[in-house]
């Protein structure tokens, strides 16, 4: 099975997160600095974002960005 875009960069922001490279309570970096990294669109972000929110990995502030939540919040399968 070939994994689109999205699903492949949430993968990849999922371990990177649970793997300790952004500890909980610290910022993910801007939409636009992923959407260099990853070679995307903002919109393709957003759904990312869309897909960590609900497994409970990050928590979205407004005007602020991303932030990792707290580790007992987290739904990673």
């Amino acid at each position: 099975m070939t994994l689109n875009k999205t699903d492949r960069i949430v993968i990849t922001l999922g371990k990177q997160i649970v793997h300790g490279k952004y500890v909980p309570g610290s910022p993910l970096p801007a939409e636009a600095e992923l959407c260099e990294e990853f070679a995307t669109s903002r919109n393709i972000i957003r759904e990312v974002f869309r897909s960590l929110m609900a497994k409970r990995l990050i928590e979205m502030k407004r005007y602020r960005g991303a932030f990792v939540a707290p580790r007992n919040q987290w739904n990673y399968l």
